[in-house]
């Protein structure tokens, strides 16, 4: 399956915070070449759990008293969101088991040009 070359627009049910990590992930991982068509549901999912891991966070570095269910409650977050970490290669290990695809080179901005016989 070929990877995307554009950016999909996010789909209309994430919520505004998943829809943002989409927009902020989903350039990175076309322009990796490690997103194609098939991808497109579990990196909404990996969107969702993230916001959703986010948005547990965030309550609990606000709460005057963590709870156990809280903890548990973020600890299965992060258990899922590593899983679709490594699954889009989103760390240094996950893409050292990773073939990814060959980029063309970028032109070296410091290279002579070459001179031309006449």
């Amino acid at each position: 399956m070929p990877a995307l070359t554009e950016v999909p627009p996010a789909p209309a049910r994430l919520g505004s915070e998943a829809a943002k990590v989409w927009q902020s992930e989903a350039p990175q991982l076309v322009g990796a070449g490690l997103l194609t068509p098939l991808d497109m549901h579990a990196f909404a999912r990996y969107c969702l759990v993230y916001a959703l891991w986010s948005k547990q966070a965030r309550h609990m570095e606000e709460a005057d008293h963590i709870t156990e269910s809280s903890t548990r409650a973020l600890g299965s977050l992060d258990n899922a969101l590593r899983k679709l970490e490594a699954a889009f290669g989103m760390s240094p290990a996950d893409r050292a088991g990773m073939k990814l695809p060959e980029r063309p080179a970028a032109a070296d901005p410091f290279a002579k040009p070459a001179l031309r016989v006449l």
